[in-house]
């Protein structure tokens, strides 16, 4: 699992800040769907591509944009997978930058979004 955060230039036009979310083959524990559960947009699904590239075929990932001007130091995140006999479950990011307390007794994810990180 990753996120990989791009910034745009100090140049160009774009104004938004690129997040992408990636879950590996082997992170991916056969599930037929991942959604990202994220803050950034009060916890609305955002489903996940599944690759079908032979590289990286059984992965899942997904890019968010986020307007520059609102945009926080981090955003809490986690994975809801739907597993193919259909049973589902919640998985945080193997990887991220920080763990936070969630209401249910558990732990979120947390990127980190900062040009200096």
């Amino acid at each position: 699992m990753s996120t990989t955060v791009k910034f745009p230039a100090k140049s160009a036009k774009a104004k938004v800040v690129k997040i992408t979310f990636e879950v590996a083959q082997d992170a991916a524990q056969d599930a037929a769907k991942i959604e990202l559960l994220c803050d950034f947009n009060g916890w609305d699904p955002v489903a996940l591509k599944k690759s079908t590239a032979k590289k990286t075929a059984g992965s899942f990932s997904a890019t968010i944009e986020i307007p520059v001007a609102e945009i926080k130091d981090s955003y809490q995140y986690r994975f809801h997978y739907v597993m193919a006999d259909g049973s589902e479950k919640y998985d945080n990011d193997w990887n991220a930058d920080e763990y936070c307390a969630n209401p249910f007794g558990g732990e979120n994810s947390v990127v980190v979004v900062k040009e200096d990180k």
